[in-house]
């Protein structure tokens, strides 16, 4: 359909080239902003906006909100703006994107027509959010297994009287993490999955909190986002996706010096 197509870049007919400058982006700023400190901040701050507007152009809806919300916590953290300016800067953003989808027709479409329709007319996500809710009610404890969410919703059997027994909608996943989760791995299973999470990376940023610096943020804001409730995402445990979620988390160990294994390896042999 016309404008139906997003930007693709280099991945041919996958777009998902927001996706990769939205894991990336914030990691390369909070690099910036680590070597030369405060000296380029605005010139920096300028390149985050170019970031963002870049994710913006793909048309990833998804993704373009995250970043945005990327941002806005990301500068939060940000001690050399004082909180007026940060308002200003969010504020004039706001408007600058909100005018901007107004005077395209491009933009007109794929975030607020299309939007709309996927939940009121075509209903698109609200059956898929459905589907992966009943695999779960059906599933309670233990899921249906990792991947086998595209097994349980298309091969659904027929009763009788040819009606689906159950009100499954045919993906590969429900495109939302936390149906995903609790649809393929149960209660049981999707408790141990976040418990891990939390273990690995969010514990670790609440006892090393006066520590992390502005590449760890960056990660660590992408890796947040992830997890953000009730917005569409890609299937977790793709390779996509699962790649890109891996590399933040060695990187959030890495950048750090209290954390990085090898640092704390050598601290110890000399």
């Amino acid at each position: 359909e016309l404008y139906g197509r997003r930007v693709v870049s280099f991945f041919k007919d996958e777009p998902i080239v927001g996706g990769y400058i939205n894991a990336f982006y914030l990691i390369l700023i909070g690099f910036l902003y680590n070597k030369f400190t405060i000296q380029h901040k605005n010139k920096i701050l300028l390149l985050s906006i170019f970031f963002l507007f870049a994710i913006f152009l793909t048309g990833e809806r998804s993704n373009a909100i995250k970043a945005f919300l990327g941002i806005i916590f990301f500068y939060a953290f940000f001690k050399e703006y004082k909180l007026k300016y940060k308002i200003t800067y969010i504020v004039i953003g706001l408007i600058f994107f909100i005018s901007i989808i107004l005077n395209s027709q491009y933009f007109k479409l794929r975030y607020l027509n299309q939007v709309k329709n996927l939940f009121t007319e075509d209903k698109i996500y609200f059956n898929l959010y459905n589907s992966g809710y009943q695999v779960f009610k059906n599933n309670m404890f233990f899921g249906v297994g990792n991947k086998n969410y595209r097994v349980v919703t298309c091969n659904t059997k027929l009763d009788e009287t040819n009606i689906l027994t159950n009100k499954y909608a045919c993906s590969t996943h429900p495109h939302q993490i936390y149906l995903e989760l609790f649809s393929e791995h149960g209660l049981f299973g999707s408790i141990f999955i976040l418990f891990i999470f939390y273990k690995l990376i969010f514990s670790k940023f609440i006892s090393n909190f006066n520590r992390i610096n502005y590449i760890q943020i960056g990660s660590l804001i992408y890796i947040s986002l992830i997890f953000l409730p009730l917005l569409p995402s890609g299937a977790f445990f793709s390779d996509y996706a699962i790649t890109l979620f891996g590399f933040n988390i060695a990187i959030f160990y890495a950048a750090s010096r209290e954390m990085n294994i090898f640092s704390i390896n050598k601290q110890k042999v000399d």
